[in-house]
């Protein structure tokens, strides 16, 4: 039977970006043992990210991973991190960073960007509850298409504070 990696899982969603990156899971543990002048093979860090046995991976590791990640520039680098919060009912987001046009029409695509989000996630929930019961795939979907409208909401955030500042001094 075949293992079926969750975006909802924290260290499914760090082993699937690692697994992804160019050198993946050889390189990583080399920049694990670099970063910890600890040794650590390549068959024991995808152990200790499958979470198989007696293998776990420390929180240490897990923050220098999600820093190899960013250094590589995966859009994905700190997604194990917003599974982490969210399993915990929390919510991690980045410090917004504000790129395109900063004007009020940039702030106007932002809320209509909004609308298209919004409309995603109702598509995807209403396509899960179809049946009465949310599976674990259906709920995959809805956590892609909920922090992307998370992302979308906090840009929009950052741009009306932006241009709040800059009309008031």
């Amino acid at each position: 039977m075949t293992y079926k990696y969750r975006e909802t899982d924290p260290l499914d969603v760090l082993y699937n970006a690692v697994r992804g990156t160019p050198g993946g899971v050889v390189d990583a543990a080399n920049y694990l043992s670099a970063r910890r002048s600890r040794q650590i093979s390549p068959e024991s860090l995808r152990l200790r990210l499958r979470n198989e046995g007696d293998n776990r991976l420390s929180f240490e590791m897990f923050d220098l991973l999600v820093e190899w990640l960013e250094e590589r520039g995966r859009p994905d680098a700190r997604d194990a991190i917003s599974a982490f919060a969210s399993q915990h009912g929390m919510r991690a987001t980045p410090m917004a960073q504000i790129s395109g046009e900063q004007c009020v029409s940039g702030l106007a695509r932002d809320a209509l960007s909004l609308g298209q989000h919004s409309g995603a996630v109702a598509a995807e929930v209403i396509e899960a509850i179809d049946d009465n019961r949310i599976s674990l795939d259906e709920l995959d979907a809805i956590t892609r298409v909920v922090r992307e409208t998370q992302g979308t909401l906090d840009g929009l955030l950052a741009r009306a504070r932006h241009l709040a500042n800059k009309g008031n001094p």
